[in-house]
């Protein structure tokens, strides 16, 4: 970005003079930052997760919007390394009511948290919108204890895990669950508020073998060998669903399950080396990079030409650590570029599939 395009910013937005003398001398010497500065200053966008922590309460990330972090090791695998397990919760406005939407479903020993977050805020918490792939291990739990919710659930893969079935099977719990799949229709009508973006043909790993069944259930070292050779001959064979959400009023797109962890580089840094040669820092990649497999790639093609036509400023997902986003861009363009290049070098970005890393010679 060269300097006259960050005065001509300048001097097109309605900003006083004292900072404009500020964001002037900073043009001198970085002349991208200080753009980024000044925009962010006029148009604030994205979440501020600077107050985040894992041991404490929920915290406002934005007007209206609320995060709670968990200590949390992926599918309940003990020899993977402690990520973050997020929830989000959305004061949602109609013109009957106001509550609060719980996006992702984490580890059940936060919902005192949440308690106390309905008791602050005076609003109950309505609707929780929850993922696929492994994120229903607890939902009993949250069902016994948050009576008054509704559970929106994927159709894909979460009715026929062990788990998903001895829940559906309890009429009491079935009740209060909802399926989806290529539509979130609770959430139509608050479109203005947050927007659903489906992700629904990626595969990962069937339900079963040695993984975690159950909440009551946790796979130690002793298991590690057969877990990842489980995982690595079976991740074509069962589609999944993720549900990403877009927050309009800050243009902050949370992510899930299609794309791999992200490690943040401070976070990356205290992984042992064999860790480190694992998961490469600061990294953004599909999953079809990790073995998944593509079921229909026209319309995968279609899903993530949804993704990139969202005005996204800033990515966060339900995994980094506390206080880390993914990535923040300038503009829409630099979101669609730097997600592009994922869905280039993935190959998802040919709907007849060729060029996906399986399907090549």
């Amino acid at each position: 970005m060269q300097q006259a395009s960050s005065l001509d910013y300048l001097n097109h937005h309605d900003v006083s003079g004292k900072l404009k003398a500020a964001v002037s001398d900073l043009l001198k010497q970085q002349p991208t930052d200080a753009l980024h500065v000044l925009s962010q200053l006029v148009h604030p966008v994205g979440f501020d997760l600077s107050s985040e922590s894992f041991d404490g309460s929920a915290v406002e990330v934005a007007a209206g919007v609320f995060s709670i972090c968990s200590r949390h090791h992926p599918a309940l695998l003990e020899f993977m390394p402690e990520i973050n397990n997020r929830a989000f919760f959305f004061v949602i406005k109609d013109e009957r009511e106001k509550f609060l939407l719980q996006y992702g479903l984490p580890n059940s020993n936060i919902i005192p948290k949440v308690r106390q977050l309905e008791e602050k805020v005076g609003l109950t918490v309505k609707l929780v919108l929850s993922s696929g792939d492994w994120h229903h291990l607890f939902l009993s739990d949250w069902l016994d204890q948050m009576p008054s919710a509704r559970f929106l659930m994927p159709s894909v893969k979460f009715p026929t895990t062990r788990n998903g079935q001895a829940i559906l099977d309890q009429s009491q719990y079935a009740e209060r669950i909802d399926l989806y799949e290529y539509a979130v229709p609770h959430l139509a009508k608050y479109s203005s508020q947050v927007i659903p973006v489906i992700g629904s043909q990626l595969t990962t790993t069937p339900d079963g073998g040695p993984t975690a069944g159950s909440k009551d259930d946790s796979v130690g070292m002793d298991k590690m060998e057969s877990v990842m050779s489980y995982m690595g001959s079976e991740i074509g064979k069962a589609r999944f669903l993720c549900v990403h959400l877009y927050h309009p009023a800050t243009k902050t797109m949370i992510t899930e399950h299609n794309f791999g962890l992200f490690w943040p580089k401070p976070v990356w840094d205290q992984f042992p080396e064999q860790l480190q040669a694992m998961f490469p820092p600061e990294t953004i990649t599909s999953q079809v990079l990790s073995g998944s497999h593509v079921v229909d790639p026209k319309i995968n093609f279609h899903q993530i030409q949804q993704f990139l036509q969202k005005d996204v400023r800033m990515v966060v997902d339900l995994h980094t650590n506390p206080t880390f986003p993914i990535k923040k861009f300038l503009d829409h363009q630099e979101f669609v570029n730097t997600y592009t290049k994922v869905w280039q070098d993935s190959g998802e970005l040919d709907p007849s599939g060729a060029s996906l890393p399986y399907n090549k010679s």
